[in-house]
């Protein structure tokens, strides 16, 4: 019986953290092709360590602008033809709205609404 998955390409961007590495074991789970995207190595490297499959991993912090390209091209590289993007990379500061400094309203607007239009 063919898995759901197997053949497609998934990217998981964010798979450092727990709903990302959720996704990533899912997809892995059903066959998918992985290239698990995030901005720290350790973690990004555990998760992969803690699926089987064909994973790649990419270390890229979706928040500088000036990198999009260079993600463009290690996607391009990995595969011609992608099938799902997952964006399950956030930011939360763990307080009251009114409590927020300028720049932490900014950055969760930035990380969790913004890039997901970049990508």
């Amino acid at each position: 019986m063919k898995r759901s998955f197997e053949g497609k390409s998934v990217i998981v961007i964010g798979a450092s953290g727990g709903l990302g590495s959720s996704f990533a074991k899912a997809f892995a789970d059903k066959g998918a092709r992985l290239l698990l995207v995030g901005r720290n190595e350790e973690k990004v490297k555990k998760t992969a360590e803690q699926i089987t499959g064909d994973i790649t991993t990419a270390v890229f912090d979706i928040t500088d602008l000036q990198l999009i390209e260079e993600l463009k091209d290690i996607v391009k590289r990995w595969s011609a033809h992608i099938d799902i993007v997952i964006n399950a990379s956030g930011y939360d500061v763990r307080k009251s709205l009114a409590e927020h400094s300028y720049e932490e309203a900014k950055n969760t607007l930035d990380i969790n609404l913004l890039d997901s239009c970049r990508i």
